[in-house]
């Protein structure tokens, strides 16, 4: 008799709702449950960001650019020899000059701006490498959250979908409301794509993290 009535519940709900599944939807694949190992965020890889190490490449062209403008600044002393004799005498004299010019204005203002440039360019590797750094580290973090947020949302699509197929079990049985059975399933289906959106998401952020 509980057979029959199951059945006789079951065509109820073919015929009231055509195309009623038999199975309830699976929230695609089950999760991992262990902590991945995800790399952690060192020196080394930071130093293998391109952007870092263009910026880093620029500061240095700079610096070294600056550090021959200073050393420019001031000319090299020349030193001379001279030599020397008399009309009506055999006496020969010999002379040292020694020249040290001053370093013109035209050459200080160009070591200042070469200084000023490398100190910019400094500040840019640097700044690049904080952002890298950041990058690195949020592009980490969303590897672990995202797959947090998978396990908690593929949870809560179990526990959904245990209470739709306990509700449709007794409904075939002949208790409970039909009502309260679609609000199950309904809320267990809307669980179900929150679920595979969020192994969407963590996919994606191991993907992300993969090709940095």
């Amino acid at each position: 008799a509980a057979q029959q009535r199951q059945e006789a519940r079951g065509r109820q709900l073919q015929s009231q709702f055509p195309g009623w599944p038999l199975t309830m939807p699976t929230a695609s694949q089950q999760p991992p449950t262990d902590a991945l190992d995800v790399p952690a965020v060192t020196d080394a890889l930071v130093a293998n960001d391109p952007e870092w190490r263009a910026a880093q490449l620029e500061a240095d062209q700079a610096l070294t650019l600056a550090s021959l403008d200073q050393r420019e600044q001031t000319p090299d002393p020349t030193v001379g020899l001279k030599l020397a004799q008399s009309r009506n005498s055999a006496e020969k004299m010999l002379g040292v000059t020694l020249s040290w010019p001053i370093g013109g204005a035209a050459r200080g203002h160009a070591a200042q701006a070469s200084a000023a440039q490398a100190e910019a360019a400094r500040q840019r590797a640097e700044w690049a490498r904080t952002q890298a750094q950041q990058g690195y580290t949020q592009a980490r973090q969303n590897v672990t959250d995202s797959l947090q947020r998978w396990q908690l949302a593929h949870a809560a699509w179990q526990q959904l979908q245990d209470v739709a197929l306990s509700l449709e079990k007794g409904f075939r049985l002949g208790e409970g409301s039909l009502n309260e059975l679609l609000q199950a399933r309904r809320l267990a289906n809307d669980q179900a794509q929150v679920a595979a959106q969020a192994e969407v998401d963590h996919l994606l952020a191991r993907w992300t993290w993969q090709v940095m």
